[in-house]
């Protein structure tokens, strides 16, 4: 056997099975009348059932998961599109509260923003341990 061969995953069905499959799942997360935003969209519309989908290996493949992200990213510019076209003002806010700077969501928001403290705060049960640590310095005194 060469390095590639025995990298490679053993699946229980042929090759050219295997292809068809994957361009199965690459025409249902391309299909316009279908959404597909996630992994487990896509087993909802194979033919073969969830663990089988993992067996194969197919959630691990790059092609699938940057056409899913690239439905993704369309779904997500369309919601903008129709965010900023909208008359609705929480979401035309919601929308502005994304593509504002640091400076725009202080001046727009009531609280004001809090920094991250320079020093993180203890947890409480090392503040009680060392509380406990000067009591009894203070009684054996």
């Amino acid at each position: 056997m060469t390095k590639k061969e025995t990298k490679q995953k053993k699946l229980p069905i042929d090759p050219a099975e295997y292809e068809k499959l994957v361009q199965m799942c690459l025409d249902i997360i391309k299909n316009p009348n279908i959404n597909i935003l996630f992994i487990t969209d896509l087993v909802a519309f194979l033919p073969i059932s969830r663990a089988t989908f993992y067996n194969y290996g197919l959630d691990k493949l790059d092609t699938l998961k940057e056409e899913i992200e690239n439905n993704r990213i369309k779904t997500k510019q369309a919601l903008r599109a129709k965010w900023a076209n909208s008359k609705s003002p929480a979401l035309q806010i919601a929308l502005y509260r994304m593509i504002a700077t640091k400076e725009e969501k202080e001046a727009i928001t009531i609280a004001p923003i809090q920094k991250e403290p320079e020093e993180k705060e203890e947890a409480p049960i090392k503040q009680m341990f060392e509380s406990l640590q000067r009591s009894m310095k203070e009684q054996l005194k």
